[in-house]
């Protein structure tokens, strides 16, 4: 295989219908992401160099005085309400920091302390933020970002409402976990404040929201969830709004003790809102995995192994500072990173649709790292025990012995890892075997079936027993046309459906991914924004779990929609990977019969074009009738095997003679046929009457009847009395015959009508010419002044007359052989179209007569 089956191409999004709403909201979503970091890093700097006091608190509520910090001595406990910093009375627990923070020159903060019913003032000191603390929010910022980038990279990806909801979430949270700038402009601090409380308010409504539609659900109106969206953001409003009342009271002069209750009640239904909205949340992602397939559950697993190893660290980090405040946690500040986990499964389960082998990958690492281990302990083993003791007995150092040691192990590890490499391949992939002796004998069948009924039974059939799926089903493109379906199995699950357009986006899929489509794994939101109708009807009425590309030399020969597995069980990488194999096999397969097919088809055409030149080589006269005062010769050569050009001469008295020669439109076996058709029809008028205008007139009616309008002829008739030499004709739209004297004056032609076949009714008028002793009448079509040579020049009818001027001296027959090869040169023997020529020559003289001969 070229690459492995799972590339984000694959899942690239075709034309959206709503391309300019989405270009804005990605403009959109890209300046909030770039406005998120530069606040986040400046500020991170700000709390890297604002002071620190040691003194927890929460809503102003002294929690824990921290034991290594500044004022652990200055009297404060736990319980006691800050009532003023510097000053100045904090609007909330955002505002106290920042007044603590603006301390930029460290000097002792006075507060004022409320316990119980007496108040007091202290002086806090100030230091440096210790180097944790200040580790512990660079490490926030990372994440921060980390969120940021994760939120960004779906929102390029996957511009609908699922991936809008995603981004949203991971801006609010990365903006929510990390610091913001400190400032003195009063304005700036009430817009800080209203925007954290905003986004903190409106989150859990957004977390629900996405619960709502993960992992991809249509939400239909109607029902209980469209119900559920339509008022779900009510309580956040309300509380937001509550929120900006509450501003407005404080920047109008309202003192804390006023707002007190007001402050309690407003937090009490924060506090509420947001367990019961998370609460909803965990219960709608219980309630979707449960009614989930197994496809879609595993998307879900993901999401529940990324969401423990980002929460776990965090909630036993918080339930250790919970009972014990003072308690200091090695490396905590590393501990945020853990965060990134659930951002980033739940960015996978959205964006990859091929969460595959999640178990086997996770085994596979557990086996590799015990081995990791194992080799590490021996080596420990080596270097500290065996190597301390060999250097003490051969009194070398021991840094010699370690290289010596890692030099075995490095001699020793490679036999060791290619049988362990054995062990954990039969441990994982005890079904791999199995599959690739079925590759092997689908590969070596498939190869001797010689019908394109045998390859698709063989196909579907094959795949519905390896993979032990519901159904399979087998179309194949129609030439340049539709793909029909050709095959399913079993019988009975045979699809309603016969036909697929070749134009739809579930084609354009296949045709750029060139790898199977595992369906399954697309959830219906994906398929509703990026597939159109005729797709989404293909996929829910085959239940298609999978559709396999049939590629052969970047042509889409066909395809095959396989359905669920019998057992249930989602379809895994190593399934994508022998759907692949066996692609690609039934690709060459059908390919080959094709070109056997289309060969042996050549083989019969051209027989039956042999065959039919033959024939129409026989409809020409085998010579003309006896003239004792004039030689009459025609002669044609065409393009092809069979052409549309003809001549014919009927003996319609003592020494009468009919001359036809005519040009049908187009080339091949259809012009071949009108040919035959008309000359039929030449033959019944022209035995009925003498007139020439007449007979043309006949044949014009009887063309217009039998043919396409678009079909269409010249004809040329004449009647010539080899007694007195006089010439009765009718031109029907051919270029104009001519006369040749032997003083090499031309006369042509040219009384008649239009081209027979355009009009049922079209006259035709009759030309009467005399031959004199020498002249020579040319009869020719197209071809013969068409030809062209390399420079696109035509050969034209002067150079047609000049030939015939400078060989007058040859007979009729030399004239037409030595024509045909001067015209058929100067085309460098590429003929454009069909030549017919046709030569009367009035009295034949001695010389004649012994060219002739010759």
């Amino acid at each position: 295989m070229a690459e492995p089956f799972c590339k984000a191409r694959l899942l690239r999004a075709f034309v959206n219908r709503r391309r300019p709403v989405i270009r804005v909201a990605r403009i959109v979503g890209m300046a909030s992401a770039v406005l998120i970091a530069v606040l986040e890093f400046f500020g991170t700097r700000d709390f890297a160099r604002s002071p620190y006091i040691g003194i927890q608190h929460h809503n102003l509520i002294i929690q824990a005085i921290e034991g290594d910090g500044p004022n652990r001595n200055i009297g404060l406990k736990p319980g006691d309400r800050i009532l003023s910093v510097d000053g100045v009375i904090p609007r909330n627990v955002n505002h106290a920091t920042s007044l603590i923070f603006a301390n930029r020159a460290f000097k002792p903060i006075p507060f004022t302390i409320a316990r119980a019913d007496s108040l007091f003032r202290v002086t806090a000191q100030s230091v440096a933020q210790p180097p944790a603390r200040v580790s512990g929010k660079l490490s926030l910022m990372v994440v921060g970002f980390g969120f940021i980038l994760i939120g960004s990279v779906v929102i390029m990806k996957r511009p609908d409402i699922l991936g809008a909801l995603f981004t949203v979430n991971c801006f609010i949270f990365s903006f929510l976990i990390t610091e913001r700038p400190v400032t003195a402009i009063p304005l700036m601090h009430i817009v800080g404040e209203l925007t954290y409380d905003f986004c903190f308010i409106f989150l859990p409504a957004l977390f629900l929201h996405f619960f709502l539609l993960f992992p991809g659900r249509e939400i239909e109106r109607g029902t209980r969830r469209s119900t559920v969206v339509k008022f779900l953001y009510l309580p956040a409003a309300l509380l937001s709004l509550s929120t900006f009342v509450l501003a407005l009271r404080r920047y109008s002069g309202g003192t804390h003790a006023d707002l007190t209750g007001f402050i309690n009640t407003l937090e009490a239904l924060t506090v509420v809102y947001w367990v019961i909205y998370m609460i909803a949340s965990l219960a709608v992602f219980i309630r979707t995995y449960a009614i989930s397939e197994r496809a879609e559950r595993v998307k879900f697993r993901i999401v529940i192994v990324g969401v423990a190893l980002g929460i776990v660290p965090i909630t036993v980090l918080m339930l250790i500072k919970q009972f014990q405040p003072t308690t200091t946690v090695p490396v905590r500040y590393l501990w945020a990173l853990f965060l990134s986990f659930m951002s980033m499964s739940f960015a996978y389960a959205l964006l990859k649709h091929d969460a595959f082998d999640l178990s086997i990958v996770v085994r596979k690492s557990l086996v590799y790292a015990m081995l990791l281990l194992f080799v590490i302990v021996i080596y420990y083993a080596f270097v500290n025990v065996f190597g301390e003791e060999m250097a003490r007995v051969f009194s070398v150092r021991p840094s010699f012995i370690m290289t010596m040691v890692i030099v075995l192990l490095a001699l020793a590890i490679v036999p060791v890892r290619a049988g362990l490499q054995k062990v954990v391949d039969r441990a994982f992939y005890r079904g791999r075997k199995v599959f690739k002796d079925e590759v092997i004998a689908f590969s070596r069948r498939i190869q001797y079936l010689i019908t394109l009924e045998d390859v698709a039974t063989f196909v579907t059939s094959e795949m519905l027993g390896l993979f032990q799926a519901e159904h399979a089903h087998l179309f194949l493109r129609e030439g340049a046309g539709s793909y029909a379906l050709k095959e399913s199995a079993p019988d009975e699950r045979r699809l309603p459906l016969t036909s697929f357009p070749p134009g739809t986006d579930l084609i354009k899929l296949m045709q750029e991914g060139r790898l199977p489509v595992m369906l399954e794994c697309f959830d219906r939101l994906w398929l509703k924004n990026n597939l159109d109708r005729i797709s989404r009807e293909l996929i829910g009425i085959a239940h298609a779990s999978v559709a396999v590309p049939l590629i052969e030399q970047d042509e889409l020969l066909g395809f095959v929609i396989v359905g669920r597995k019998c057992t249930g069980k989602p379809y895994t990488r190593s399934d994508a990977e022998i759907f692949e194999l066996l692609a690609e096999r039934s690709a060459v397969a059908l390919r080959n019969i094709r070109l056997c097919r289309d060969s042996i088809e050549k083989e019969k055409l051209d027989e039956e074009l042999k065959l039919a030149s033959d024939i129409q080589a026989r409809l020409l006269p085998e010579g003309p009738p006896p003239l004792h005062s004039a030689t009459l010769v025609g002669a044609i050569r065409t393009s092809r095997e069979v052409g549309g050009d003809f001549y014919d001469f009927l003996e319609l008295g003592p020494g009468k003679v009919g001359i036809g020669v005519a040009d049908v439109s187009g080339k091949g076996i259809p012009a071949a046929l009108l040919m035959t058709t008309l000359q039929a029809s030449f033959r019944a008028e022209a035995l009925k009457s003498l007139n020439p205008a007449a007979v043309m007139a006949a044949l014009n009616k009887s063309l217009f009847k039998r043919s396409d309008p678009e079909k269409f002829a010249t004809f040329f008739y004449a009647l010539y009395d080899d007694e007195s030499g006089i010439v009765h004709y009718s031109n029907g739209g051919s270029y104009p015959p001519f006369i040749l004297g032997t003083d090499g004056r031309v006369s042509r032609l040219q009384r008649g009508g239009v081209l027979i076949g355009i009009e049922h009714e079209s006259p035709y008028r009759e030309g009467v010419v005399k031959l004199k002793n020498g002249d020579l009448l040319v009869i020719y079509t197209d071809g013969s002044i068409d030809q062209e040579n390399a420079e696109g020049e035509p050969f034209g009818e002067p150079k047609l007359i000049d030939f015939f001027r400078n060989n007058l001296h040859l007979s009729v027959n030399a004239m037409i052989e030595r024509l045909f090869a001067t015209i058929i040169a100067f085309g460098q023997s590429n003929l454009k179209d069909d030549m017919t020529v046709v030569l009367l020559r009035r009295n034949i003289s001695s010389f004649d007569i012994s060219q002739d001969s010759f």
